[in-house]
């Protein structure tokens, strides 16, 4: 098991979230709901693509 790996994984797991939910939380100020929903479907993907590179391991 790779410490280094597991920690690099949850940075950016947790990194992704934070964005999500700052950027949501700024678009529904905004009345602009779209926009968040499209960012959190890009989340999404970018966790698949993570998941795939480092060969899983990466939930949410």
């Amino acid at each position: 098991m790779n410490l280094h790996l597991d920690f690099i994984r949850d940075f950016i797991r947790d990194f992704i979230r934070n964005a999500e939910f700052s950027y949501n939380r700024t678009q529904i100020a905004k009345n602009s709901r779209a926009s968040g929903k499209l960012l959190l479907i890009n989340g999404r993907f970018l966790s698949l693509l993570i998941n795939g590179l480092t060969g899983g391991g990466f939930s949410r």
